[in-house]
């Protein structure tokens, strides 16, 4: 067995071998451990499709594969820094494809998921590492409903079509840990991600009728505030200007804060409308259109009337 820290262009990956014959024991308790566990998958895959036998069997070797790798880097690097550890996995619910492992460290517990993938129409590791790869934390289908939060989640690529997995463990294997993300980070990575989206959707939904700057100042108390969205009309005389703040999970305090700003931009654009929504759906622009204002019609009559 061999464990090595790679790196690519700054970025560090780890990558597991195996050797069929040096690792024999090593191996024979993952397959092992793979066929017990195969039979506790459920048939239907996080979005409700029925898998195949044998992909659940690919998947599942796979699965089991990437959480001994795991265990055996975080016992590697507890060792090298003297660090005393107990690292387990728990009963294994077959729920889903994905892993568990806790670790247990001065009276403290944490749960560490494990991501299986296999990974194999890209090639060039470099290329998924700077374009294609992403980390995933928790998340819910229609068919997959919502489970406890895990402390971390790790990624691990097995870069080789499924099949192949079979073949593989019987000569010689290499599994990747391409990354890990802890869930304050992740929680505060998909936050990021939704308020850019909130912010660019807006923008979108008005593009054709309005002028947008992103981060636009606005000076509050002699302190510098930035506004989420600045929009000014292309033809005044049909389009209000509007300030827009996305509050994608913003803390009270934050609210309080951006309705502030909101409040001192409508001091300078009187006629101009302010939104504060969750998401794009949730900005009305309706609220921009100017609406011509209709008069009575004058009537005369030159007769005389009988």
């Amino acid at each position: 067995m061999i464990i090595e820290e790679k790196e690519i262009n700054n970025y560090t990956y780890v990558s597991v071998k195996f050797n069929a014959k040096e690792d024999k024991k090593i191996l024979d308790k993952i397959k092992q451990k793979a066929k017990e566990d195969a039979l506790k998958v459920n048939k239907k895959s996080p979005d409700g499709i029925i898998r195949e036998n044998d992909l659940i069997g690919y998947n599942n070797l796979g699965g089991v594969l990437a959480e001994k790798i795991v265990k055996l880097y975080l016992n590697q690097k507890a060792e090298q820094n003297n660090i005393k550890v107990n690292i387990f996995s728990p009963p294994f619910t077959g729920h889903f494809e994905h892993r568990d492992i806790k670790i247990n460290l001065n009276g403290k517990e944490k749960t560490i998921e494990i991501r299986s993938s296999f990974q194999y129409k890209q090639p060039d590791l470099n290329k998924v590492i700077s374009s294609s790869l992403s980390l995933i934390g928790p998340y819910t289908t229609s068919y997959k409903g919502e489970e406890p939060e895990k402390d971390f989640f790790i990624q691990v690529f097995h870069r080789y079509f499924n099949p192949e997995i079979i073949e593989k463990i019987e000569n010689e294997i290499e599994a990747i840990i391409i990354g890990g993300v802890q869930k304050n980070l992740e929680m505060k990575m998909a936050q990021n991600k939704r308020h850019k989206l909130c912010v660019q959707n807006s923008k979108n939904k008005i593009k054709g009728s309005h002028n947008c700057l992103k981060e636009s100042t606005i000076f509050r108390n002699s302190d510098v505030h930035y506004l989420d969205l600045e929009c000014h009309p292309i033809n005044p005389k049909s389009f209000k200007p509007c300030a827009i703040e996305c509050e994608c999970n913003s803390s009270k305090l934050q609210r309080e804060s951006n309705k502030l700003d909101l409040l001192e931009w409508k001091k300078e654009n009187p006629t101009g409308e302010i939104f504060q929504i969750e998401n794009a759906e949730q900005f009305d622009i309706n609220k921009l259109k100017r609406f011509p204002t209709f008069q009575r019609p004058r009537f005369t009559y030159g007769g005389n009337l009988r």
